[in-house]
């Protein structure tokens, strides 16, 4: 029998959607297009610079809002009601050992 040598296949890299990264004059140019759709034909702007420019739904709600900072971190927005939680996990902490000490004194 022969000796064969048999080459491994190179490995291959997966090549999946990783998303667009859009400058700040495509996103101004875009976000007026849509406004001007907007106030001519009183909605409808979103979905109309989605055909015309190809840009998702989600990246053109977050530039019309203004959540497109991506050094913005997830669940900032909470911070307050976890201090106000807090806050309020304390003061029953609080009332509960007082409701202790009182029922000691009946």
């Amino acid at each position: 029998m022969q000796n064969q040598v048999v080459e491994a296949a190179p490995m291959r890299q997966v090549k999946g959607f990783t998303g667009n990264r859009y400058s700040q004059a495509q996103k101004k140019r875009v976000t007026q297009y849509v406004q001007e759709y907007d106030s001519k034909h009183g909605r409808g702007g979103i979905a109309a610079a989605q055909r015309q420019f190809k840009v998702s739904y989600i990246a053109l709600r977050n530039w019309l809002t203004g959540n497109d900072d991506p050094r913005r971190k997830r669940g900032q927005g909470f911070n307050p009601v976890i201090d106000r939680l807090l806050s309020i996990k304390g003061q029953m902490r609080d009332l509960e050992k007082e409701l202790r000490r009182l029922r000691r004194r009946v």
